[in-house]
């Protein structure tokens, strides 16, 4: 059942995307700057808050992706590191392509979301690995 649900999901974001992407979702015709660049903020702020609450949630824990586990194979500070580097590298490039064109403030805010909620599912998994682990 959870492999359906989570292939669900990733068919709903690989769809929006998509559909972000080809300007079917995003800005209207004639949208009005200073909204979407609120949307654009808030993104960034929750896109923040998901990749912490992933990193909160994987703290001390066995790590599945060998690039960013420790020599122990536990999640911890050089994975902390390498996730706020990829955060970081994600806005500093948002901000230098939005300084040219500000057409795509709101492609990058719906990408900001959407890698929010992936954030979030993953802290979700997370916690109900935990669950599991301590109800045993």
């Amino acid at each position: 059942m959870r492999g359906i649900v989570l292939r669900a999901i990733c068919v709903f974001m690989l769809c929006s995307c998509a559909a972000n992407a080809g300007g079917l979702i995003g800005e209207p015709q004639h949208p009005r700057r200073s909204a979407v660049q609120k949307w654009w903020k808030v993104s960034i702020a929750l896109f923040a808050a998901g990749q912490a609450a992933d990193a909160f949630t994987s703290w001390g824990y066995p790590e599945g992706n060998q690039f960013v586990a420790s020599s122990h194979g536990m999640f911890g500070i050089k994975a902390v590191g390498i996730k706020s580097a990829l955060v970081a590298g994600t806005f500093a490039a948002e901000w230098l392509t939005l300084r040219r064109s500000q057409k795509a403030l709101a492609f990058a805010a719906g990408t900001n979301l959407q890698l929010a909620g992936v954030g979030g599912l993953v802290a979700y998994h997370n916690c109900r690995i935990k669950a599991e682990y301590y109800s045993h």
